[in-house]
């Protein structure tokens, strides 16, 4: 994965929400250069170290 994502489990908002805000605001700041694949749920999820489901 090329990009960073953190997860806080005092955070009100859930899980993927988390996740999905963090994607688009590193989108947004070009973090994340175009055509760039995401990672699959299950790889993501291993890197994270959080629970597919």
């Amino acid at each position: 994965m090329d990009f960073t994502i953190l997860i806080s489990n005092s955070s009100e908002l859930p899980i993927y929400m988390q996740i999905v805000e963090q994607i688009r605001e590193q989108i947004v700041l070009e973090k994340i250069p175009s055509n760039t694949p995401l990672p699959s749920i299950r790889q993501l999820s291993k890197d994270l170290d959080i629970s597919v489901m």
